[in-house]
């Protein structure tokens, strides 16, 4: 299946992370969240689109006859490369604004430099013993990395077989476990599941939900094959995504999660066919760079929310929020322009010497 830019992927990428935002700053500013309380279940949408993407890639490496054994490796390393350059940039953003506030001293500050190891290597949520962490929301992108390893390694041993067999008894496992044991899908390292992050189990089952939706779409790819069919599976697409914002924001920390991420993966599933009228409404290059801010506003969010915590005094619940929205999205594409500037300028340097 070719796969080009979902320009409605990339929209809905910016809504979910736009209430995933609000929802850190709520309960930081606020110590409450009266509108985003289940915004968490956001986070479940970048993983199954990550599985997405990952089957995808898989399925590109397997028609080319890539060594088998060698492209989890290869697949990783694109990801943290194409990761990293943010990553870090806010990570040290966070790192001098935290160390100039508590007046680190000099050795101190290498101190604690080492003891971000673990998060500057994308480890922080692995279940290892994490010294430090500066940028908590960053666990996402450490633990997508780890279950996208070891389930792109599954998918070149056991293909088939674990697509059809596998990735649902694991999806199976690890939702009934959470189910019975947290009650809902807030859980981002704060147990172990038999030595494991509970948040790596969390985003190799979501991500095993993104593998199932790459077999579903191409499935209905051709199904939507008339305008009626365009305009009814439209209908449900954004009625999946209306479903899972609203819900999901308004009431979390209950047995709806599950239910939400049903919901949710039949919309991702229908949006990457392509064919639905979504794909027309939102072609606009406009989506598409409003979806490319969503991983620099997840990465700075925290920053922001301790600046306004420092200089920041309002009192009004939505006026704040309004105000802190505005702020990262200009800071966030000030950021994005300027990582992307810095990327661009050490390519030609390595294009010059090379």
């Amino acid at each position: 299946m070719l796969l080009k830019r979902n320009n409605s992927i990339e929209f809905f990428r910016f809504l979910f992370i736009i209430t995933i935002c609000l929802m850190h700053f709520s309960n930081s500013y606020f110590q409450a969240a009266p509108y985003f309380e289940g915004a968490y279940i956001g986070t479940e949408f970048f993983f199954i689109v990550s599985g997405f993407l990952l089957m995808h890639k898989f399925s590109q490496d397997q028609e080319e006859k890539q060594t088998k054994g060698s492209g989890a490796f290869r697949y990783s390393v694109s990801r943290m490369k194409k990761l990293y350059p943010h990553y870090l940039f806010s990570f040290f953003v966070i790192f001098i604004f935290t160390e100039i506030v508590n007046r680190s001293g000099f050795f101190q500050v290498i101190s604690n430099l080492c003891a971000s190891l673990w998060e500057l290597t994308f480890l922080q949520i692995s279940g290892l013993k994490c010294f430090g962490l500066y940028n908590y929301p960053a666990w996402y992108v450490s633990a997508m990395l780890i279950a996208g390893y070891f389930l792109y390694c599954l998918l070149e041993f056991f293909h088939e077989k674990f697509v059809r067999f596998g990735i649902p008894l694991f999806i199976l496992a690890v939702y009934t476990f959470f189910s019975k044991n947290t009650g809902n899908m807030d859980v981002w390292g704060g147990a172990q599941i038999l030595n494991l992050s509970d948040a790596v189990v969390r985003a190799f089952g979501a991500m095993g939900i993104g593998v199932l939706c790459y077999e579903g779409s191409r499935w209905l790819q051709d199904k939507i094959n008339t305008g009626f069919k365009k305009y009814v599976f439209g209908i449900l697409e954004i009625l999946c995504y209306v479903v899972v914002l609203i819900m999901g924001t308004l009431k979390g920390h209950s047995q709806n999660d599950f239910y939400l991420i049903a919901v949710m993966a039949l919309g991702v599933l229908i949006t990457f066919t392509g064919q639905t009228i979504t794909d027309r409404l939102f072609s606009s290059k406009v989506f598409s760079y409003l979806g490319s801010l969503s991983y620099p506003m997840f990465l700075n969010q925290l920053f922001i929310i301790n600046m306004f915590t420092y200089f920041y005094k309002g009192n009004d619940y939505k006026i704040t929020l309004f105000v802190y929205l505005v702020v990262l999205t200009v800071y966030s594409a000030f950021t994005n322009f300027l990582v992307s500037y810095m990327q661009r300028i050490r390519k030609k340097q390595v294009n010059r010497n090379g």
